[in-house]
């Protein structure tokens, strides 16, 4: 019996300083969930999704779905992620504090820095 290949289940962390925060991507045959958060906590934050463009067409198709908290950070990350991975995207962010001015740039790093171990086809 053959594996199927979906889900993929695929986490990336990063540590700068203080601010420790997470990624966990479900990948799916046709969509992808990504999860974003502080390391040691997954939970359901500010939900976007976001559905790529196709050629000749106008910009993707983001939407925020729940949450208001880091709306503007979720929705980047859902059109990154859509845009990187040529299917719609689901994206929660979750942080504890009011911290999106802090956090934004350093979890927009992780967000591309999956971005490129997924393109580099490294599952592990």
């Amino acid at each position: 019996m053959s594996r199927v290949p979906y889900p993929e289940i695929m986490t990336e962390e990063i540590v700068e300083g203080e601010n420790r925060f997470v990624v966990t991507l479900f990948e799916l045959e046709n969509a992808a969930l990504a999860f974003f958060n502080e390391i040691g906590h997954l939970r359901l934050g500010t939900l976007s999704v976001a559905v790529p463009r196709k050629e000749r067409e106008p910009p993707s198709l983001t939407s925020v779905l729940l949450g208001d908290r880091n709306a503007a950070l979720s929705m980047i990350l859902a059109e990154q992620l859509a845009t990187a991975l040529g299917k719609m995207v689901l994206t929660s962010v979750f942080l504890k504090r009011d911290q999106e001015a802090l956090a934004g740039p350093i979890i927009l790093r992780l967000a591309r820095k999956l971005v490129d171990r997924m393109k580099s086809g490294v599952k592990e």
